[in-house]
């Protein structure tokens, strides 16, 4: 068994340069669990533990998904996960020039589902996880507002990939399949 999910890895300049100085800023407020920068992405679907035999015959049924697309996309300003007064999940809005990901997503949606992947049935909402927040202060929202206006750059484009993710007492490790 493999622990995959369907992931495009996600870096511009001006995220790598802020990056530190975003995590110290809200080390003042919050304890969590911080990405390591090499492992930015956003989740397409997370699959959960698969056979090993079924693996190629996600990638077939895929295939024309996992790729790279040409297709610009804009890390935004900071939101969080369930709410701004107690969240357990600071991420970066993703925006897209247009919907073309919602109907990508929705297609590898479809197919997964004839594979036997559960539909999770809600709304595609990509983002950029930054940290799991285990506690935080109640200055932790007038923080996450601060960077209401940031812009973390532009990407003019992204790879779909399926990626095994090795859960490790220091955290994943991911590997592309």
């Amino acid at each position: 068994m493999k622990r995959l999910f369907i992931g495009s890895y996600i870096s511009t300049a001006e995220l790598v340069k802020a990056y530190p100085a975003i995590r110290a800023d809200f080390d003042t407020v919050s304890s969590g669990k911080w990405v390591e920068q090499e492992n930015l992405h956003f989740t397409w679907k997370f699959l959960g533990d698969v056979d090993i035999h079924s693996i190629h015959k996600i990638q077939c049924s895929l295939n024309q998904y996992l790729q790279y697309f040409n297709q610009e996309l804009a890390l935004g300003s900071l939101g969080a996960f369930s709410s701004l007064l107690r969240p357990n999940v600071l991420y970066v809005n993703l925006k897209f020039i247009n919907d073309a990901h919602l109907q990508i997503y929705s297609k590898m949606d479809n197919i997964l589902s004839g594979l036997g992947f559960q539909s999770d049935g809600r709304t595609f909402s990509p983002h950029l996880t930054l940290c799991r927040i285990k506690s935080s202060t109640a200055e932790i929202k007038n923080k996450i507002l601060s960077y209401k206006e940031s812009n973390f750059g532009k990407m003019s484009g992204f790879e779909i990939n399926l990626i095994e993710s090795q859960l490790t007492r220091n955290g994943p490790i991911y590997k592309l399949i």
